[in-house]
């Protein structure tokens, strides 16, 4: 368990909403002693969490959640059941719980190396706290989408779509319109929010109340890992054609985990 009084409260509330109905966000007293659950309220998904704030009573917040988790030294095997608990105060320091039938991990931190996903970066933005920094680009995005359009278009126009020409598919890469290369999550996270616009599912409020980071990884988690598509594309096209696929994403995206697939997330 922690030393240090406040990361000992946090691990205290992880044990304290444990036992609650998941999913469960409940607010956090934290002043004196054990933890004080309240104001708890039920939710479905992180989504429902989006435009959020906590009220000023709340010194932070706690979540538990049911779900399947693996084990990263173990990446081969069944994804097991796991009950998960994470509390979060308005300093950023954390705490969180994971239990599955082999016992509970706990893990804890002073803002460094908070969790990422859908479920943490909510509860950040509930506090008003900027979400877990994001490695990729928006030229991430720009790829995945463009590899939809191939697909899309192979699949409406059959044998008529030259999934044999890569000229005729490289120009419907939004990078032949316009420049992606230098543009941050933060520049198309500000100019969406300046235009006051929305954003797939979310509405202009919502955008907004997000963080650069927060945006990313709900734009990315709308669509399949970038991975998953290249296989669908390798059953299509011939493999002139996916040196050329392959060169212009590994060219951008050097973070394997990105190139390979590996869907954006955490907690």
């Amino acid at each position: 368990m922690p030393t240090d009084p406040r990361s000992h409260a946090l691990a205290a509330a992880c044990d304290e909403v444990f036992p609650l109905d998941a999913p469960t966000l409940v607010g956090l007293d934290l002043f004196p002693g054990r933890p004080r659950l309240v104001d708890p309220g039920g939710f479905v998904d992180p989504e429902d969490l989006v435009g959020f704030v906590a009220p000023d009573h709340w010194d932070g917040l706690a979540v538990v959640v049911s779900g399947r988790c693996h084990r990263l030294d173990a990446p081969h095997r069944r994804p097991a059941a796991a009950r998960i608990t994470y509390a979060l105060d308005r300093r950023g320091s954390w705490a969180s719980t994971i239990t599955t039938l082999e016992g509970t991990t706990r893990a804890a931190g002073d803002g460094d190396g908070s969790p990422s996903g859908h479920l943490a970066d909510c509860c950040h933005r509930v506090l008003g706290l900027p979400a877990a920094p994001e490695e990729s680009s928006p030229r991430v995005l720009a790829d995945v989408l463009w590899l939809i359009d191939v697909l899309d278009a192979r699949a409406e126009l059959g044998e008529s779509f030259p999934i044999e020409d890569w000229e005729a598919i490289a120009a419907l890469h939004v990078s032949t319109s316009c420049d992606t290369g230098e543009l941050t999550w933060s520049d198309l996270h500000d100019e969406i929010v300046q235009r006051r616009g929305g954003w797939d599912r979310f509405d202009e409020t919502e955008v907004a109340w997000m963080d650069p980071s927060t945006f990313a990884r709900f734009a990315l988690g709308a669509h399949p890992p970038i991975g998953a598509l290249l296989t669908r594309l390798e059953q299509l096209a011939p493999r002139s054609v996916m040196r050329k696929v392959h060169l212009l994403v590994t060219s951008v995206h050097q973070h394997a985990g990105i190139v390979r697939g590996d869907p954006p997330g955490g907690v």
